[in-house]
């Protein structure tokens, strides 16, 4: 597992609050540290980003050792401004929640790529959208774990617990909704790809408790900088496997609608995939394999929700396509490879 240059990465704040939750538990982090080469020096420099699924490992092994599956959550819910970093100081800061909201969503890639939070206010209600990449359905823990956090870090902005009115989930979820409900004291439901949480406005304060408008203009250039480091950080690659996240599961996925997004010309990304030595055709079969074998870990989703998730119409072209990768079908490849699992797919 690398450090940085990757094609999904986030934030080093997310590593090191795993590790210190997993040191407190007795796991022995210097095997972990070794594992994803990194150092405590790593750890502390706030800049640093790391591979994905350095955080989707944490999570398997934090279950493991504990046999608790709610873990997501509960860590979530000790979450703090202080714990998400600069962003999290600068949302705590703001002078009203709009603005918090407007920061959140401007700058969610220093949280993870291909994170948007967007929180949308109305007479009644205030809906906060969280856009997930769809490979964390392979740790359903860590969608639950955002969720948490960001009811956490909405509380502490506003000056109070909050108990959402209501929380849509991505279909996947491995824990059942009755055991949902009763962890955020609300009605939960399994629907889609992304995670609604719907607040009542009578339970929000348009003034932010903790309020500084100063520090928080000095916060928001920090983060501002940070954004940019990261922009120029980006390879290419990691720039299309962001875009193509985006689009897959509607299946509008096409050179043109990639080069779109990333101000090219269809002519003049080929070039640039050229000088790299591969094709957008190649780049988009490897990004559906990654994903297909991150969601087949995941018995709560059937193969046909898998297939439609990586962007094929049916389970038929998703069988020929996976019969190509791996010389078998989707689901003899999830029984082969995750045994322990009750596989809930069509064959």
């Amino acid at each position: 597992m690398k450090v940085t240059e990757t094609q999904f990465t986030t934030t080093i704040y997310a590593a090191a609050f795993l590790l210190a939750k997993a040191q407190g538990l007795g796991i022995d982090t210097s095997i972990l540290m070794k594992r994803y080469r990194l150092t405590p020096d790593m750890l502390e420099d706030r800049k640093l980003r790391v591979d994905r699924w350095i955080i989707l490992d944490l999570w398997k092994e934090l279950i493991s050792h504990t046999g608790d599956e709610m873990i997501g959550i509960k860590f979530g819910q000790e979450v703090t401004a202080n714990t998400l970093g600069q962003l999290g100081q600068l949302t705590k800061y703001c002078a009203t929640l709009d603005e918090s909201f407007e920061h959140l969503f401007k700058f969610s890639a220093l949280f993870a790529d291909d994170t948007i939070i967007e929180g949308k206010r109305g007479k009644e209600i205030c809906v906060v959208r969280i856009g997930s990449p769809l490979y964390l359905l392979a740790q359903p823990c860590s969608i639950q774990f955002r969720a948490a956090a960001l009811i956490s870090l909405i509380g502490e902005i506003n000056g109070k617990a909050l108990i959402p009115e209501s929380i849509v989930f991505p279909r996947g979820s491995q824990l059942p909704v009755d055991s949902l409900e009763k962890a955020f004291s609300c009605e939960c439901m399994l629907a889609g790809t992304e995670t609604f949480i719907q607040f009542r406005e009578k339970d929000l304060s348009d003034i932010n408790a903790h309020a500084e408008p100063e520090l928080a203009k000095v916060l928001q250039d920090h983060c501002e900088s940070l954004l940019a480091i990261y922009a120029h950080q980006s390879n290419l690659v990691g720039r299309i496997y962001s875009i193509m996240t985006k689009h897959i599961s509607a299946g509008q996925l096409s050179i043109k609608t990639v080069s779109a997004e990333l101000g090219l010309s269809e002519r003049g990304l080929q070039r640039q995939l050229d000088a790299r030595g591969f094709s957008f055709t190649y780049l988009l079969s490897k990004f559906r394999r990654e994903l297909a074998f991150s969601l087949l870990q995941n018995d709560e989703l059937s193969i046909g929700e898998i297939a439609t998730m990586v962007g094929y119409c049916d389970i038929s072209a998703f069988n020929r396509a996976f019969k190509k990768w791996e010389g078998c079908t989707a689901n003899q490849y999830r029984s082969a490879h995750y045994a322990d699992s009750e596989v809930a797919g069509v064959k």
